[in-house]
């Protein structure tokens, strides 16, 4: 998140977002219509961000605790 948005905003945002994807530590699934859609449209599960969310994950650093 960005250093601008507002403490309790940003925790609003994480318990609104509780549910709607799920971590398969490498590859992103969106549960909901929205969420499979904004998944392809940002890309998050090409081979190249694969790669290094599969490093990531070795070294401990994803999913990320927060």
């Amino acid at each position: 998140m960005s250093k601008y948005i507002p403490e309790s905003l940003k925790n609003q945002i994480a318990a609104s977002d509780q549910g709607r994807c799920c971590y398969c530590l490498t590859t992103v699934k969106g549960l909901t219509i929205i969420g499979s859609a904004t998944i392809v449209c940002l890309r998050m599960n090409n081979p190249v961000i694969l790669v290094a969310r599969r490093g990531w994950t070795i070294s401990g650093w994803h999913p990320p605790d927060d």
